[in-house]
């Protein structure tokens, strides 16, 4: 599928198909719903209401199965789920299904009971490509078990939509192999990415080993550095991040929740502007050196990226000798990888 991304109607199912807890994992708290699936009922009156929320806006619409382990549920429960949903298609309310899975429940099998039903996207909780990784961190599969998912998948389900969640951060992993990691992924061609820096959650087997001395979790300028250069490897090879940093919920920000590690409640926009940033700079100190930055342009939807939380963007440059007037001008007429700095079309340099 292409185009904008589809309005999606989320169905929790919380530790539900899972075989164990992975060390970082805490789902109940990210989400606020009980480690129970939903009811005919519930579920019915959740998509109801999604559907009322969502008014006349014309994205197509999605039924999702986040967090357990969709794949992983007894089989009957799995095609109860999905014949609810279908229903919704079958209706034209809906446009189709999507769900997040463990690599380890790919197979034949499992796939064919997907033909029977419009799924359009599967997520694979990758985390990481380094079995090393993967062990500390309870997995309990393996890099090959992903790469094995993906051909599976792309053979039985040609058309399905395929993301990858990756985590940065996790016990035993360096910056590197998290870069390795990610240049792994992109030679498995997913559709799209999902980012998400290692938290120290409240009740998690990470928290024992945190309080133990045992894990130390990457600051917030370290995971923002190392995602903005995850982010470029797969912008550099058209591959969507969809998300990085998890959903700043009531729950996960109440005290108490989160432990230790780089939370913040805007992550994906701090790591976009840490690569607006280095963009401009590099344009000054190279094509420009010498100039005083006079004009700065962007699209609308980049303007807060480029100006940077609370303007550190521009109190950076302030700083660094590069004063302007301060005003970002919003300009439809560039694309979101542009930039307008004096009279020089500039476009964002997403290295890696």
């Amino acid at each position: 599928m292409s185009g904008s991304r589809p309005f999606v109607i989320p169905i929790f199912l919380v530790h539900q198909g899972c075989p164990h807890k992975c060390v970082f994992c805490n789902q109940a708290l990210i989400t606020a719903h009980p480690p129970q699936l939903p009811t005919r009922q519930q579920f019915h009156k959740q998509v109801a209401e999604f559907l009322r929320y969502r008014g006349t806006r014309r994205n197509r619409v999605q039924i999702a199965f986040f967090g357990g382990n969709f794949l992983g549920l007894d089989k009957v429960d799995a095609k109860r789920l999905l014949g609810w949903s279908q229903q919704w298609v079958d209706r034209r309310k809906v446009d189709g299904i999507r769900f997040s899975t463990r690599p380890d429940t790919i197979n034949s099998a499992t796939l064919d009971i997907l033909k029977k039903f419009s799924v359009e996207t599967i997520e694979l909780g990758v985390q990481s490509m380094n079995d090393k990784v993967l062990i500390a961190s309870a997995r309990g599969h393996s890099a090959a078990d992903t790469r094995k998912a993906v051909s599976l998948i792309r053979q039985c389900l040609p058309d399905c939509e395929l993301g990858i969640q990756l985590m940065i951060g996790l016990p035993q992993d360096t910056p590197q192999q998290a870069l390795d990691s990610a240049r792994t992924v992109v030679s498995l061609k997913p559709d799209f990415v999902r980012i998400y820096p290692t938290l120290v959650l409240a009740d998690s087997p990470l928290a024992t080993l945190y309080r133990q001395n045992k894990y130390v979790p990457l600051g917030l300028d370290q995971a923002v550095e190392l995602c903005a250069r995850i982010f470029c490897i797969f912008k550099h090879r058209d591959i969507n991040v969809i998300r990085m940093g998890l959903q700043a919920t009531d729950e996960l920000q109440r005290p108490g929740a989160i432990l230790a590690g780089p939370f913040h409640p805007s992550f994906g926009q701090l790591v976009l502007s840490k690569i607006c940033l280095e963009t401009i700079l590099a344009t000054l100190a190279g094509p420009m050196a010498g100039q005083q930055l006079q004009r700065l342009a962007a699209h609308p939807s980049m303007v807060s990226c480029v100006r940077g939380q609370h303007n550190s963007n521009l109190s950076c440059l302030e700083s660094l000798g590069r004063i302007f007037s301060g005003t970002i001008e919003s300009d439809t007429s560039l694309n979101p990888d542009q930039l307008t700095i004096n009279d020089r079309h500039v476009t964002i340099c997403y290295k890696n």
